[in-house]
Parts: structure tokens; sequence; C-alpha cells
């Protein structure tokens, strides 16, 4: 059944330059719920200053009731398209507020131009310059701690008519991108993302599990990574389903992948990197059998997997689980922004053996060992220190931002304190955590997957990396400078499209294994 839809009221002014500015918006949006399902809510956004040349801030109501205050440097935007990803179909699994507008692959048109818009409402996206935020002023915007984001954590999302968007996070779409190819920008960009920070080398083999929505973006963004840089590795993309579906063994195809399904691999074969990109705990726990050297998770989907139940934000916050070993305490991404300070700031795991931390110690790093209870509390402080730029702990000092730099556990049970210290706060370590099992042998009663988790890590030494968002600029500049990569990508992946009162459509055919690519028409 469709929703019945009503035109839009706005109020738009002009500015001292004269270029108008809508300063009203009101609609009646399909909002997504807790149980999946779609129900009708009535948004409203209206900036708190009627002068448009005044910016202080915004509100955002819902069913004429104020639900969300917003600062300066945000703007609003008229939708056009918007995609349906894999995060959208596991939304109601992730750990943000329902219900809520979602949708953050989107298009939308800003001064007569078609624009993309990216997710992270930083103080960088909205134009701030603070000096209070370390976070942003280091080139992290994406950590930034008072970010929102957009159709995911509590910013309304792209699958509405209007679209309250950051400043900064406006991106132009080039001239020779169609409205319809730019919506697979934001999708693109978080591939382009991971190829970047685990780029293969000569001679690899690279497989990406479960090529799907995002799954065939990497494996564009692989093939665009061998093309650039002259070199020699495979790119294979192994299917679930057998025969694959023939829409994406063609795509496949077309980008210089070989095709395997899981039940046709070889006990014995494995990969120098794997992209699990399947949506899925099975994905991941398949991924780790095929790897030897880097898997790399691309998978919001909420769930347990392997006893942890944070995985999802590990992706989020962009973290990497790697064995314990003294190299590793100088982890960092290739061609990281902030790179090469050494970690200065290791918290460490009351389980982890005492020779470990002395050795730790003995590199002249600042090693913080402390039960979990009083752990909160120390974290708790230095949340607070984050957010007013006052970093008084002298822990912190030697680190660009207010954080861990590593943390080392010997339990794969601390793993989730590490990634969400404080419940209900995005705020974490920034790098990477080491798994250092006990010294001394003791029978292990874990589980069978948590099992295959200690053992990849410790004896086959695989490093689990993560990604998350790209930059849509960049991925705005392959997909122009390859238009015949794009066009490809356009006419085979978007399979279908719906208008946004259809929206409940639009999803089950998005989950249906038929379809790749479903993008939603918002304007009404």
């Amino acid at each position: 059944m469709s929703f019945s839809l009503t035109p839009s009221n706005s109020t738009v002014v002009k500015t001292s330059q004269g270029e108008d500015k809508i300063i009203y918006v009101e609609f009646k949006v399909p909002e997504y719920n807790r149980d999946a399902s779609f129900s009708l809510a009535k948004y409203s956004y209206r900036a708190n200053s009627e002068n448009p040349d005044i910016d202080e801030g915004w509100v955002v109501y819902r069913n004429d009731e104020s639900f969300l205050t917003v600062g300066k440097g945000y703007v609003i935007v008229k939708g056009k398209y918007c995609g349906i990803c894999s995060t959208d179909l596991a939304r109601r699994f992730l750990p943000y507020e329902l219900p809520q507008i979602i949708g953050h692959e989107a298009v939308a048109i800003h001064k007569s131009k078609p624009v993309v818009i990216e997710i992270n409402a930083s103080h960088f996206a909205r134009g701030i310059t603070s000096e209070s935020c370390l976070f942003c002023k280091n080139g992290l915007p994406t950590q930034c701690p008072d970010r929102i984001t957009f159709g995911i954590n509590r910013q309304p999302g792209g699958l509405a008519p209007y679209m309250l968007a950051p400043i900064n996070a406006i991106i132009p779409v080039p001239d020779n991108i169609s409205l319809k190819a730019a919506i697979l920008t934001e999708p693109f960009a978080a591939a382009l993302h991971a190829v970047e920070t685990t780029p293969p080398n000569n001679g690899y083999k690279v497989a990406v599990l479960g090529p799907r929505k995002l799954g065939i973006l990497i494996l564009a963004a692989l093939c665009d990574y061998r093309r650039k840089h002259n070199l020699d590795f495979t790119t294979t993309a192994i299917f679930h389903k057998d025969p694959p579906q023939p829409t994406l063994s063609y795509l496949a195809q077309q980008l210089e992948a070989q095709i395997t399904t899981t039940s046709s691999l070889l006990p014995e074969q494995t990969f120098d990197i794997i992209f699990d990109t399947t949506g899925s705990p099975e994905g991941f726990l398949h991924a780790i059998k095929l790897c030897k050297k880097i898997l790399h998770l691309k998978s919001t989907h909420g769930r347990e997997v392997c006893g942890l139940r944070r995985m999802s934000d590990f992706v989020v916050d962009e973290f990497s689980l790697l064995r314990f070993e003294p190299k590793n305490l100088e982890f960092s991404w290739p061609g990281e922004v902030v790179d090469k300070r050494g970690n200065p700031n290791v918290f460490v795991s009351p389980s982890v053996d005492e020779s470990i931390v002395k050795m730790i110690k003995g590199t002249g790093r600042n090693v913080i060992v402390l039960e979990v209870a009083r752990a909160v509390e120390y974290v708790k402080q230095w949340i607070e220190q984050s957010s007013s730029g006052k970093v008084e702990d002298e822990n912190l000092t030697k680190s660009p931002v207010p954080r861990f730099d590593l943390a080392v556990v010997s339990k794969i049970e601390d793993i989730d304190f590490i990634i969400r210290p404080v419940d209900n706060e995005e705020f974490s370590i920034l790098r990477a955590i080491l798994y250092a099992p006990p010294l001394s042998i003791k029978e292990d009663k874990t589980s069978k997957e948590m099992n295959l988790l200690k053992k990849a890590l410790q004896e086959d030494n695989i490093q689990i990396w993560s990604t998350r968002c790209g930059n849509l600029s960049n991925s705005l500049e392959m997909l122009s400078s390859n238009e015949d990569v794009t066009k490809i990508l356009e006419e085979n992946m978007i399979s279908k499209e719906v208008k946004l009162q259809d929206i409940r459509d639009g999803f089950n055919l998005a989950a249906s294994e038929d379809v790749i690519k479903v993008i939603v028409d918002v304007e009404y």
C-alpha cells in the first residue's frame, strides 16, 4: 500500500547576495520504525533566524514537537533521489534511535545544481573553526565526537523531499555524471576508501565476498586501483548463490574479476586480502576461513558475531584488530592523515600478562592498566576533555586527539568494552586493538566461533581492518574520469526506481536477491 503524500510547504527568502535561501520547510514523510515498518510523520525544519544572512542554527520538528536542535552551518537542499543500501536494510539492528528519516545515498539540488551530501555532520562539515575539537583540527572529522550522521544517527536523512545538510558536506556533481549515476557516489566513496587503506601488492590474491550493492563497487575500486598503479594482482568475486545472478556476474567480469561461488571454493583456497561485504555474521565467519593476511570488514549488520556484540560499532569507528607483537605497537593505515606519531597512549586490560605490560612500558609509551569499573570512570573524564578541548590529563598531551591510541587485551570478551567503554557514548580508542592471549594454557570453554577468531588472530596472524565512509570528492573524480565504468555501473546496478510514497515496496525489492540497487525518487 502506498502512502498518501501531500505537497510540501516552504518559505524562501533572498540573501543580501540575491541568492534564494529556504528558511522553513514542512512536509509529511514515511519514517522508519524499530520493527522495520514505515509510518507517516510530519516534519518541519525551521531556521532560528528569519534573516537569511544570519545563521543561528535550526530546529527540527516532528509531528509539531521539537525533535532535534542543531547549531550553525546547515542549509536546506531539495531532494531528488536516494539509494537504498544494506545499512538501511539493517537499520533496525543498529544502536541508534528510531523512528527516523533514513537514507544517506542522496542526490539533491542546491543553487539549481545537482549535489551529493557527505554523511558526517562534524564541525568541519558545518564550516565551523573549532579549536576545542581536536579531531576536526587534526584531519579526523569523521571521528568528531560531536558529529551526527545523515540518515543514521539523529540527522534526518535523504528519503525525504528536503534535507538539512552541513554547508561543507554539499559536493557538486560533475556535468558528465547523470543524476542516477550520482547516487553511487556515497557507496563508491566507501569502496574507494576501503581499497586505498588496504592496498593490494603485486602478486596478491584479493577477493570480495558477497559482491552486491557495495561489493560490486569494491570490485570497481580494485579495477581502478590496478590500472592507476599498473599493478598485477588477481581479484575474485565470491558469490553465495550458484549460479550467480547474471547481472552481478556480468558486472564482475566487466570489472576484471574472476568469478566463483562459496560452494566451488577448494578447502585450501585462501586470499591475501578479503573484503567482507555480505552484511551478515555468517559472511564474517566464512571470510575468516578464507583469509591469509587482512580481512577488511565492511558489514554493519548490528548483530553478534564470534561472541562480540559491537562489531558494527567496530566498523563505524574504523578499528583494526591484530595479534599483539612489538611491531604492531606502531600500527597505522597506509597513507593515514595523522601518521607516524608512535601511538603513545596504550590501554591494557588487567588480565594481560605482566611481561607484556613491562615490554610496552620499555618502549617509553604511557601504559594505563585499569579494572573495567575504574576504566569507565577514566574514559568518562577523557570524554569531557575531548568535548571541551581542555586537555588536562598528562597522558593525552602527546597525542593529537584525546584518546587511547591502542588497547591490548587478553580476552576476546574485553573487545566490546574497548569499542564502547561507556554505554550510549560513541567514544572509543582510535586505532587498533591488539590481542595478547594468556601465556598460561587453560581449558578453553569459549564458543566455537570465538575460538575461530582466536585462532585467526594468534595462530594465523590475520589482521581484521574496517572502514566506514569515504571522501565523496574522490569518488566523484573517479566516476567522472572513468565514464565507461560509470556507465556500466549505472546501467546494470540500478535495478528499480520507486516513488517515495511506495517506499515499502522499495525496501522489499532492495532485500530481494534478484535486485541489486533500488533508488527512490523523493520529489513530490
